[in-house]
C-alpha cells in the first residue's frame, strides 16, 4: 500500500512576501494532515473536512495573492489568476467526486497527489516569482511562460 508523502517548508518556496509564505504553510499543513489520515484510513468526514478546509485556503489565500502581485506589479499577475480559478475549479470537482467516491481511501490519494502538483509546480514555477517584483530583481527568462 502506498504511503503519501508529506512536505516540510523550504525557503525555494519563498515568494519573498512573508504574509503569502505563512499562507503557503497554511496549505502545506493541510496537505501533511491529509496525508497522516491516509496513513491511517480516512474516514468520510475526515476527507470533507479536509475539502472545506482547501475551500476556505483557496477563498482566502487566493485573493491575497492576487492583491499582492497587483501591487507589486508582477508581470505573471493574469497567469496567476488564470492558475487559481482553475484550482478553484479543481475543486468544485472534487465536491462532486468525492460524493459519489466508492474508495474514501483512493479519493484522498488523488486530491493529495493533485495537492503536491499544485505546491510543487504553481508554488515553485509561478508564485516565487513574486519575489522578482518585490525586490526589483531581474525575472528569469521564462516569466509569463507558465
Amino acid at each position: 500500500m502506498t504511503q503519501p508523502d508529506k512536505i516540510s517548508w523550504d525557503e525555494a518556496l519563498s515568494t519573498g512576501e512573508s504574509s503569502l509564505d505563512n499562507q503557503h504553510k497554511v496549505l502545506i499543513a493541510i496537505f501533511n494532515d491529509l496525508a497522516g489520515m491516509i496513513e491511517s484510513s480516512p474516514s468520510r468526514d475526515s476527507v470533507a473536512k479536509i475539502l472545506l478546509a482547501l475551500k476556505h485556503y483557496a477563498e482566502w489565500h487566493f485573493s491575497c495573492e492576487e492583491d499582492c502581485m497587483e501591487k507589486y506589479s508582477c508581470p505573471i499577475a493574469g497567469n496567476n489568476k488564470k492558475a487559481h480559478a482553475i484550482f478553484t475549479q479543481r475543486l468544485e470537482n472534487y465536491e462532486r467526486e468525492f460524493a459519489s467516491a466508492g474508495s474514501v481511501r483512493e479519493f484522498a490519494l488523488h486530491v493529495h497527489n493533485d495537492l503536491a502538483r499544485w505546491i510543487y509546480v504553481h508554488i515553485l514555477e509561478v508564485d516565487t516569482k513574486l519575489y522578482h517584483s518585490i525586490h526589483s530583481t531581474p525575472f528569469p527568462k521564462d516569466v509569463g511562460q507558465k
